[in-house]
């Protein structure tokens, strides 16, 4: 989960550096990215945090499947 926001604006930078845009990931067994920039299909709904008390923290967010990572291998 992303905020629609940051997604938009890694698009634009694209647009203008024709740089690609990824969203790095680390779990605690792994770690993952995803290309921002060439979405085609995502998932857009409200989301956020909620435990803090501020409406702001909630606000339309952009959702990836696991599955639809690429997984970073550990190098030594």
């Amino acid at each position: 989960m992303i905020s629609l926001g940051k997604v938009l604006a890694a698009r634009k930078m694209t647009e203008g550096t024709s740089l690609p845009s990824f969203l790095v990931v680390q779990w605690q067994d792994r770690k993952g990215y995803i290309r921002l920039d060439s979405l085609e299909e995502t998932e857009i709904v409200m989301g956020g945090r909620t435990d803090r008390g501020d409406a702001q923290d909630v606000e339309p967010v952009v959702l990836f499947p696991v599955q639809d990572f690429a997984w970073i291998k550990e190098w030594q």
